[in-house]
């Protein structure tokens, strides 16, 4: 080596030693997943076929598109379809339930693929519970059958329900151990997305086939609560606010909704901490009420 290259070498040296260190500083991992696209309206069509034919969630698509009229969506209406997801705080390998955002989530063993899907849920007096769970039985083809309370409220259902057109589980049912709670297809799609079932999970039918076969006997099932979720996608910290239950159903029947108070100490200062742990911005506190207040439902940046 000749005396000019030994000597760039040393001064490079203290830069190589530099960038390996950078290089193997640890990344936080991205908790956002998909995207949101824009669906354009040909023909005059109604909004929940529109749901069922972008895969998303009824209410999740009314509240980001408020304007629009549910029943005659105007032919070059431009539609911003909510397909870009926070994940739930801490999520596990298996199925995770999000009653907050009425979404189930699949993570594998290592996090290398994680995917979601909107869900139909309880409605109010039926409301699905939170807890941890397994799945105990994968049935194709599976019999309805009313639980006692069910036939309770309603003595003209029958005892049993075949399989076929008329039966509400659809082709597949994934039980979880609780007496009549199970995540289901079904045979009112428009029904995913909103909350109107007895407590059980149901999913558009391409949905519920690719939950089916991920699905094994054992495999851990979590239902959490978490209407207001943080999520980091690389570059910045996003806050995600969805509505309420009560709060959903206004928006099943006039798009809008009176917002009630939502407690944020917590999930401020878990904001504060991420993004100090980051070394992002400080937290853009008008953005973050914002979306609280507005509860769209999709990812907004709070600090980058």
């Amino acid at each position: 080596m000749s005396i000019k290259s030994a000597e760039k070498a040393r001064l490079l040296a203290p830069l190589a030693a530099l960038l390996l260190l950078v290089w193997s500083f640890p990344v936080a991992a991205a908790d956002i997943i998909g995207k949101e696209t824009v669906y354009r309206v040909g023909a005059p069509e109604i909004l929940s076929n529109i749901a069922i034919k972008t895969g998303v969630g009824f209410v999740e698509l009314r509240v980001v598109n408020p304007d629009v009229d549910p029943w005659a969506v105007a032919p070059g209406t431009k539609l911003l379809i909510p397909d870009r997801h926070i994940l739930p705080r801490d999520l596990e390998p298996g199925f995770t339930v999000n009653i907050g955002d009425m979404r189930l989530y699949y993570s594998n063993a290592d996090g290398t693929d994680i995917r979601s899907w909107p869900v139909g849920i309880g409605r109010e007096g039926r409301r699905t519970p939170t807890g941890d769970l397994r799945v105990t039985e994968l049935r194709e083809n599976p019999t309805w059958r009313p639980t006692k309370e069910m036939r309770a409220l309603d003595p003209e259902l029958p005892a049993a329900v075949p399989p076929g057109p008329a039966n509400p589980l659809g082709k597949y049912a994934v039980r979880i151990g609780w007496e009549g709670y199970v995540i289901h297809g079904t045979n009112k799609q428009a029904g995913v997305g909103r909350r109107v079932s007895s407590g059980c999970l149901r999913l558009y039918d391409a949905d519920i086939r690719e939950v089916f076969g991920l699905a094994r006997v054992g495999m851990p099932v979590t239902i959490v609560d978490e209407p207001v979720k943080l999520g980091y996608d690389g570059d910045a910290l996003y806050l995600e606010s969805h509505p309420t239950g009560a709060e959903a159903d206004q928006i099943e029947v006039t798009g809008d909704f009176a917002p009630a108070p939502v407690e944020t100490t917590a999930i401020a200062r878990e904001a504060v901490k991420r993004a100090r742990d980051l070394g992002l911005s400080r937290i853009d506190w008008a953005a973050f009420r914002r979306i609280v207040r507005e509860r769209r439902g999709v990812p907004e940046k709070i600090a980058e």
